[in-house]
């Protein structure tokens, strides 16, 4: 049954996104990326538009820190096709890592879901690297649950490769007071930060920022599934956006203060895509900790009909669509705002140590 719901999932994306004209279109970013890194043209738009014109009908802006087009700057040293090749293998070895390295119960059901996952189809269909987003959360989870902090802090830092989807990380942290993961997640940042004017000089934060204000760094604001495309085209857009963003940070910060190390991790995710302003249906990968966590759980029925209907492609090709989005949009930013109020909830009812029980999932030394 697994080989069978594994080889149709697989089959039936390479069917579906195979020959969409956006393939490859971000990790040809990536590429044109490593050619400029150190050069002092990262965020100059025509500069590497014409680079990923070479190669592609399409081009999209750059918008990672500095340090991380030094470390793609390793592509470069192979052929576009060859590198392409690589890239694919390291994201693919990266959701593999994930579903081992995140504590689940079944791991057989985490490679099915895998399989017939619309986001991860789409990240590695596109070349995206919301896989590699996903390894450093998981590897920062293990390693807190054998007790190394400092470690899981710095490999935590290391999300900063997309910072606009690790906002709610550090108030993860804060709240379950680990000051030694906080605190190698700030070495690992000052680190990343230090290599990133190294390789771009001073200039790159003001220019990173004037190029996140043109119209090509984040189109179709309708496709994205976080708060930004929730509130797309409704009255008071900005403040309404604001207000969820605080309100949902501030039911992860609840959840996180009692909750288990693993429901406060997957929360934490669900509440950065829901924050992070620019995400689109490939990001929607770091929901996978919290769809499989309610389908392992005793949790509500409606919550795991929800949550296995987002292991499918429908809410997923229905946020792309021209007539279905928004439906779409309540289906995918509705689980993950159903998901932090419901948990939310739960620590509001139930306080002090059985709580920790209530939520714990047995899978080795917890810290």
């Amino acid at each position: 049954m697994l080989l069978f719901l594994c080889v149709t999932g697989v089959s039936f994306f390479l069917w579906a996104v195979l020959d969409s004209e956006s393939r490859d279109v971000d990790f040809n970013q990536f590429y044109a990326a490593g050619k400029l890194a150190g050069a002092s043209r990262l965020y100059n738009w025509p500069a590497i538009r014409e680079l990923e014109l070479a190669h592609h009908n399409k081009a999209v802006p750059f918008g990672r820190l500095p340090a991380y087009a030094g470390v793609l700057k390793l592509l470069t040293y192979l052929e576009h096709e060859r590198a392409r090749v690589v890239w694919l293998a390291a994201n693919t070895i990266c959701l593999i890592a994930f579903a081992f390295l995140w504590p689940f119960q079944c791991r057989t059901g985490v490679l099915a879901a895998l399989c017939w996952s619309c986001p991860a189809a789409m990240l590695l269909a596109f070349g995206q690297d919301t896989a590699i987003f996903l390894f450093f959360a998981a590897a920062s989870v293990w390693l807190l649950q054998r007790r190394q902090q400092f470690r899981a802090g710095v490999v935590l830092s290391l999300c900063a490769i997309k910072f606009h989807l690790a906002i709610a990380l550090p108030v993860f942290l804060l709240a379950q007071r680990r000051w030694l993961v906080v605190l190698g997640g700030f070495v690992g940042v000052v680190a990343i930060l230090g290599a990133s004017f190294a390789v771009e000089g001073p200039q790159w934060p003001i220019e990173l920022l004037a190029l996140s204000q043109t119209p090509e760094f984040s189109p179709a604001a309708a496709r994205m599934p976080n708060l930004h495309g929730l509130t797309h085209g409704l009255p008071w857009a900005p403040v309404l956006e604001w207000a969820l963003a605080f309100s949902c940070l501030l039911a992860l910060y609840l959840i996180s203060a009692r909750a288990d190390l693993t429901v406060a991790a997957a929360a934490a995710l669900a509440a950065g895509l829901l924050v992070s302003h620019h995400a689109y249906v490939y990001d929607a990968v770091l929901l996978l900790p919290a769809v499989l966590w309610i389908l392992e759980s005793d949790s509500p029925p409606l919550m795991r009909a929800w949550a296995l209907l987002l292991c499918g492609p429908v809410p997923f090709f229905a946020l792309l669509t021209e007539r279905w989005w928004r439906l779409g949009q309540l289906v995918t930013n509705g689980f993950s705002i159903a998901f932090l109020l419901w948990l939310g909830l739960s620590v509001w009812e139930r306080k002090g140590p059985q709580l920790r029980s209530r939520f714990a999932i047995p899978s080795g030394p917890e810290t």
